[in-house]
C-alpha cells in the first residue's frame, strides 16, 4: 500500500524517495533491501531476456524486463515488458550498492531521449501554430489546449508504466 513516499506492508522494508521534478516525466527512487548485492543482481538477471524480433513474437515465457546488468559493478538499465502498448514506457537505470544491512538500489526512471525530442518538437509546433495568427484568439486557445492535453497524456502514460515497473522491482527486491 502506497502512502506518501513510503510503501507499508512490504516484506523487504522498501522505501521509495521520489525526486521532485515537475516539468519532465522523470522519477528518482532509492530502494532498501535485506538481500545482498549478489542476490539482487541474480534476481534481476533472471528476469532479463533480450530477444530478437522473431523470438519476441513467438516466445511465450519472456522475462519481466529487457535490458542489461553489469554483474560486477551492479549497474543496470532495463525496460519493463508491458502487457499492453504504451509508447511512454520508462527506461530504468540503476545501481545496486552493498550496505551493512543488505543492499540499496538507486534507480532513475525516465523516458527515452527520442521521446523528449519528439515531445519538444511537437509542442513547439503547436505553439508556433497558436501564435502565427495573433488576430484569431481561437487558434491560440486550441494550441494551449493541445499543449495541456499532450502534457497530461504524457504524464498519465508515463506514470502507468512507472507504476508497473516499480511493482515488478518491488517483487524482485
Amino acid at each position: 500500500m502506497l502512502f506518501g513516499n513510503r510503501i507499508f506492508g512490504a516484506s523487504n522494508e522498501l522505501f521509495f524517495n521520489m525526486a521532485k521534478v515537475f516539468y519532465f516525466p522523470y522519477a528518482k527512487y532509492e530502494i532498501e533491501s535485506n538481500l545482498s548485492k549478489d542476490e539482487l543482481i541474480q534476481r534481476i538477471t533472471d528476469e532479463i531476456t533480450n530477444l530478437d524480433l522473431i523470438e519476441e513474437l513467438t516466445t511465450k515465457n519472456k522475462g519481466k524486463f529487457t535490458g542489461a546488468i553489469n554483474k560486477t559493478s551492479g549497474k543496470f538499465w532495463v525496460r519493463k515488458r508491458l502487457n499492453y502498448r504504451n509508447n511512454f514506457n520508462s527506461t530504468i537505470k540503476g545501481t545496486i550498492v552493498s550496505t551493512s544491512s543488505g543492499s540499496t538500489v538507486s534507480i532513475v526512471l525516465k523516458l527515452h531521449t527520442f521521446h523528449y525530442i519528439f515531445l519538444s518538437v511537437f509542442c513547439f509546433f503547436l505553439i508556433f501554430l497558436g501564435i502565427s495568427s495573433p488576430a484569431n484568439s481561437e487558434d491560440f486557445m486550441w494550441a494551449i489546449g493541445g499543449l495541456g492535453f499532450i502534457y497530461a497524456l504524457t504524464f498519465f502514460t508515463f506514470n502507468m508504466a512507472v507504476g508497473e515497473a516499480l511493482d515488478t522491482l518491488h517483487e524482485l527486491v
